[in-house]
């Protein structure tokens, strides 16, 4: 069972002194699919609100103008954390089962391509994420990925190509 993250108001509890505009922007904008990101690279909950958490105390920290797109270099900095906590527990490539929230058939069906996605290689499911659920630009997911922006195009060509086949297998 997955929940929503713990913390969607961390940035509100910081002096805004302390937090520049941009990134409590980019909070608002992006907090919900960062944790969301984190879940689909296999962190559990609690890990997921830790890295999305740490990601925006890292951006905070950052010099004015020392990043161009605020919200690639956020999903960037989840990808590596996530990629790191897998790594210290020897596990990168498990990917948690989502159990399905309600009897609706759409929203099964739905649950039931996002499970598919879970299933495909690391790259092509995050290019998939970052594209459909974080709305996000070949040129933003490949400087996230760090990859080119060809790559990150081929990823995700590859993996709507197997999407395909799983769904005319059904």
């Amino acid at each position: 069972m997955t929940s929503e993250p713990l913390a969607v108001d961390a940035c509100a509890a910081m002096p805004a002194a302390v937090i520049p505009t941009a990134v409590a922007a980019s909070y608002q904008r992006r907090a919900r699919q960062l944790w969301s990101y984190g879940r689909r690279l296999g962190l559990d909950p609690e890990t997921a609100e830790e890295t999305m958490q740490e990601a925006f105390a890292r951006a905070a920290a950052l010099p004015p103008g020392s990043v161009d797109e605020l919200d690639a270099w956020l999903f960037r900095v989840v990808h590596n954390l996530a990629v790191d906590a897998h790594r210290r527990a020897s596990r990168l490539g498990s990917i948690r089962e989502i159990a399905p929230a309600s009897g609706d058939a759409d929203a099964d069906e739905r649950l039931s391509l996002w499970q598919e996605v879970d299933r495909l290689p690391e790259r092509q499911r995050a290019v998939i994420y970052l594209r459909y659920r974080a709305d996000l630009e070949f040129a933003a997911i490949a400087t996230i990925m760090g990859i080119t922006e060809g790559g990150a195009r081929a990823n995700g060509a590859r993996a709507l190509d197997r999407l395909r086949e799983w769904m005319n297998r059904r």
